[in-house]
């Protein structure tokens, strides 16, 4: 801590010290001008721009390092990044400008070229700045769960656990471990649900229809032994024949990992537990 207080002060002393030698550089060079003899114009001009970049480079670094030093570390960069790219640019423009280089051509053509950069890249742009605003708005963390829902995927939700932040997207792991990179303007313009436990495992099952949906999800976590899991068990469809089944989807989630061949063993072992025809059944089968 004392090594990061005193880094931040000596970052203010060599910004402040560079703005102040700027600033007096700028006043200072109109009365020196007209003290020495024009043959040295040039050579005064060239060594005022030298300094001046000099100072304004030293002024940018620091100033930019202090204005972001609370940020976090990945918008720190990207932060950092974007703005000592644009004030060294705007600096070096300055400085051509001061050595007499002619920069109408160079603008209206960098203009020109921009437009076109920006149309040929508008949805990676979108992207960058939604980026910016998610690193700063810190809706979620590295870690957290999300599920989200937005008209440029359909009707269809994205659940799953943060695993980084990126400038242009941002990586999810699902529970079926898929890893999804989305990208950041579709979250940014996303409905989120963020802060629950990560869906771990899940699966469709054929049940008796007479069973205990509440009974059976009691049975299923005690069979995975997960006092934080949370499970639930979900009627999903009723097909009616001489022995009616119901279809159910099975979730589980927790904050740490459930193997999807665990949760099918436990809930076998439920069922067994709750409806004892289950277990004859299967028995029957083995010793057939």
């Amino acid at each position: 801590m004392k090594l990061s207080m005193s880094s931040a002060r000596w970052k203010l002393v060599r910004a402040t010290g560079a703005i102040v030698l700027l600033l007096a550089c700028l006043a200072a060079r109109d009365p020196i001008g007209g003290v020495l003899d024009h043959r040295y114009a040039n050579l005064l001009q060239i060594g005022f721009v030298l300094v001046a970049a000099i100072l304004g480079t030293v002024a940018v670094h620091d100033g930019l390092g202090l204005v972001l030093r609370g940020l976090d570390q990945q918008a720190g960069v990207v932060l950092r990044n974007l703005g000592s790219w644009t004030l060294y640019g705007l600096l070096a423009l300055w400085s051509a400008s001061e050595l007499g280089v002619n920069l109408s051509g160079l603008l209206v053509g960098g203009a020109i070229l921009g437009v076109i950069v920006a149309s040929a890249s508008q949805a990676s742009l979108g992207n960058f700045f939604s980026g910016l605003v998610l690193m700063m708005a810190r809706p979620y963390r590295v870690g957290a769960t999300i599920r989200l829902r937005s008209s440029v995927v359909g009707t269809v939700e994205y659940e799953g656990t943060v695993q980084d932040m990126h400038a242009l997207y941002t990586t999810l792991r699902t529970a079926k471990g898929e890893v999804l990179h989305m990208p950041n303007s579709t979250i940014a313009t996303s409905a989120l649900v963020v802060g629950r436990s990560p869906l771990q495992a899940e699966l469709d099952a054929d049940v008796p229809a007479r069973t205990s949906l509440t009974a059976l999800r009691q049975a299923v976590q005690d069979e995975l032994g997960e006092r934080l899991a949370v499970v639930s068990v979900l009627p999903v469809k009723l097909t009616a024949a001489a022995d009616p089944k119901l279809t159910c989807h099975v979730e589980v989630r927790s904050a740490r990992a459930v193997d999807p061949a665990g949760l099918a063993e436990a809930m076998a072992r439920a069922l067994d537990a709750i409806v004892p025809e289950v277990a004859d059944s299967r028995q029957a089968a083995v010793g057939y």
